[in-house]
């Protein structure tokens, strides 16, 4: 999927009174690499976040109601994505306006941050244009790969100027790639040029801001189909954030009582490290007659489930639910371009993702869910 910045509710939303960053209590024996990865500016528990998207002409203050109750019922975090290229608009450029904004709007309501920068971007990579290539965006330009030196002084300028702000503002992880898998998987060379770089910035990162854990994006399909590559990635990073969408190739949707094993299969693949739901999300379909077999209760039944595994799962600290409400035909085009694709399966499941309907705002069964997950989880942190 892609992602998502943080949404103009956050300004909206009430300031929080919780404090920005916790610390959980050491483990005799644990070594420095194994605390970090465990994510120890987070406050003991699961952080919950719900991505904000726009909402369609007239469903605005609707929309923000539904995400100013989740809000008030224990949402703790927000997922903020931005790419190498916003960071570095021209070559050793760094403009950091648009992540300062945004860090002030999650401060603003007492949330905490985790930033994606997508160097790679599923499909395509999103870096300062002199280092793509001109003909394929999907390759690196002049012929270079990702151990590449050049490449690590560029990004260790860049989290110069990014981590101590990401700290300031209560920061915990910070995503070096975004659903990295579809351009690396293919490939052990390339996988292992990728672990090179980032092994390189997790050192800068530990120098700049030690407890700020450093890692990828990958996605559940990717885990699944090549897990010998992601445990690749995973020994380069403190942690290893997933994205988590149960479809089948054609984009029809799993049955939602998978929620349980597969959320399982990612705690094993990651041992004791942290498990990061950078985004998930379970599409409802259409109305009737839905092309990928999927209805409003099977996407309140996903979130039931994901909720009733969320409790056994300590190590889960982050889990970020892809949409309040349901992509507008804007955001659907643009989703389109980022996937190739416009098969409707993969229109229908992009464009009923969210918690509420997009043309009249009103929320789905999922939502009521969602809300007292958010409620039990905040009373299992007291």
């Amino acid at each position: 999927m892609a992602s998502a910045l943080g949404g103009s509710a956050i300004a909206q939303a009430p300031a929080a009174q919780r404090p920005l960053a916790g610390q959980q209590a050491k483990t005799p024996g644990d070594s420095p690499l194994s605390e970090v990865a465990r994510l120890p500016l987070l406050p003991a528990g699961c952080c919950l976040a719900l991505q904000y998207n726009t909402p369609s002409e007239g469903q605005s203050a609707l929309v923000d109601t539904l995400w100013n109750a989740a809000h008030q019922a224990g949402l703790g975090g927000m997922h903020l994505a931005l790419t190498w290229q916003d960071l570095e608009p021209q070559p050793g450029q760094i403009d950091t306006a648009q992540l300062e904004m945004l860090l002030q709007l999650v401060q603003l309501a007492g949330l905490r941050p985790l930033l994606s920068i997508a160097t790679i971007d599923t499909f395509r990579l999103s870096l300062p244009a002199d280092l793509v290539d001109t003909t394929d965006t999907r390759r690196l330009a002049e012929s270079r790969t990702w151990s590449d030196p050049l490449l690590s002084q560029r990004m260790e300028k860049l989290l110069g100027r990014v981590l101590p702000l990401l700290e300031e503002y209560g920061g915990f992880y910070v995503s070096l790639g975004n659903e990295v898998d579809p351009l690396l998987f293919g490939s052990q060379e390339k996988t292992a040029q990728y672990a090179e770089f980032l092994g390189r910035a997790r050192v800068v990162a530990r120098k700049l801001t030690p407890q700020i854990a450093l890692g990828t994006t990958v996605r559940f399909v990717g885990l699944q189909a090549h897990p010998e590559r992601f445990q690749q990635l995973l020994a380069a990073c403190d942690t290893v954030a997933l994205t988590y969408f149960p479809m089948n190739p054609d984009q029809s949707v799993q049955a939602p009582e998978l929620a349980e094993q597969q959320l399982a299969a990612m705690q094993a693949a990651l041992g004791s490290r942290a498990l990061i739901l950078q985004e998930f999300g379970y599409p409802s379909g259409r109305s009737s007659d839905s092309g990928i077999g999927s209805s409003q209760e099977q996407q309140r039944r996903f979130l039931e489930v994901c909720f009733e595994s969320f409790a056994q799962h300590p190590n889960l600290r982050f889990a970020n639910y892809a949409g309040v409400v349901d992509y507008g035909p804007a955001d659907l085009g643009l989703l389109q371009l980022h996937h190739n694709s416009s098969l409707p399966n993969l229109v229908e499941g992009l464009g009923s993702l969210g918690l509420a309907e997009y043309a009249s705002g009103k929320p789905k069964p999922a939502y009521g869910v969602f809300l007292q997950g958010l409620k039990d989880n905040a009373q299992r942190q007291d």
